[in-house]
């Protein structure tokens, strides 16, 4: 059977979460830990930041922070997320390891780990049966034994792993960031337009935006293939009646090479005539040919943050903030972040560990 979740998941409260005193941005998100330490008043490490990533032709990599960065008795804000498909994850993966040993080398009093597209999140659809590596749960624990860090965050957590494996942790839900474009796109016709779960477990967490934007659910059948880990969704009669002649949205936690995606939208088109589909991913990894596949005509609009969207992936798929033609809607994510750290969220929107199942 697929990975099942060791402890209960509960909602965390605001005064949990260690406010950051001043942010270490690892190398690929400079810009944006500058962002969410100017809305927080703090100061973001760039200055005494130097890295040295990939000088080295097997690609080793050496973070350095100067003598003079002021991290002693600090609460420090590690942020690191990597634009997939740059560089090998294992390099980034390296460089949030060694800025967390750094940060407490230089005496930081708590280090928090504001980590995005966290390596190794994927193998919970493999098969336990299989006996296949937990890669996720060897790292956290990693994190947290010998890079010296006491706390972590992500955004749209692709596993429940991670508060079963660190404490404490911090999944952050991010639907309210895509509630304008959405409502913008939708422009009032609610009749027209349903929301997609590809199983009961999507349709609780995607609950709150049927609710708030006023449309119905369509609920699947999911399975995972037990060695591949891919998925299949299968629709009901029910389902394909509330999805027939509809514009789809589709809300994710990533896309990946969109081969998945591409397959179901196609097929609901056949089969229950979908007039097209608004795409929702924190995390458009893009791999292979997912920029050709998502300029398929099925595919009217596509909703991501400012996370790790790749350049060439926000010109190849069209920003419409450039191209009124183009596909793509790029949501600032710095505000929300911001908020987050600063324990400005609702009660139900970041959850941690609970008791044990």
């Amino acid at each position: 059977m697929p990975y099942q979740p060791i402890y209960h998941q509960r909602p965390a409260k605001p005064n949990e979460i260690i406010k950051p005193e001043l942010i270490l941005p690892g190398h690929y998100s400079i810009e944006l830990g500058r962002k969410v330490a100017e809305l927080m008043d703090i100061e973001c490490c760039t200055s005494h930041y130097r890295s040295e990533i990939a000088d080295f032709k097997c690609g080793e990599m050496c973070p350095t922070i100067g003598f003079d960065a002021p991290l002693e008795g600090k609460n420090v804000l590690i942020m690191g997320a990597e634009p997939s498909g740059l560089l090998p994850g294992l390099v980034v993966r390296s460089e949030t390891q060694l800025l967390g040993n750094m940060a407490k080398n230089y005496d930081a009093t708590h280090v928090m780990g504001g980590l995005f597209n966290i390596y190794g999140a994927r193998q919970d659809k493999r098969s336990r049966i299989l006996q296949q590596p937990l890669t996720i749960a060897k790292d956290l624990d990693a994190l947290k034994r010998s890079y010296g860090y006491d706390s972590l965050l992500t955004v749209d957590a692709h596993s429940e792993a991670l508060t079963d494996y660190f404490d404490p942790a911090y999944a952050v839900n991010p639907w309210s960031i895509y509630l304008d474009s959405l409502k913008e796109i939708i422009d009032g016709n609610n009749e027209e337009f349903v929301i997609l779960a590809p199983d009961d477990g999507a349709a609780k967490r995607l609950g709150d935006y049927s609710s708030e934007l006023g449309i119905p659910m369509a609920v699947g059948d999911k399975k995972h293939d037990e060695v591949t880990g891919e998925t299949k969704a299968n629709y009901s009669k029910k389902a394909l009646k509330i999805l027939h002649g509809k514009r789809v949205i589709f809300i994710d936690d990533m896309i990946d090479t969109a081969g998945t995606l591409t397959r179901e939208a196609e097929e609901l088109q056949e089969i229950a005539s979908v007039r097209d589909f608004t795409v929702v991913a924190t995390y458009p990894l893009l791999s292979g040919s997912a920029n050709e596949k998502l300029q398929r005509p099925i595919f009217s609009n596509i909703i991501v943050p400012d996370l790790i969207l790749k350049e060439e992936d926000r010109i190849m798929l069209g920003d419409k903030r450039d191209n009124l033609q183009g596909k793509l809607t790029v949501v600032p994510i710095a505000p929300f972040l911001a908020k987050i750290f600063s324990g400005q969220f609702a009660v139900g929107d970041v959850m941690t560990r609970g008791e044990l199942i």
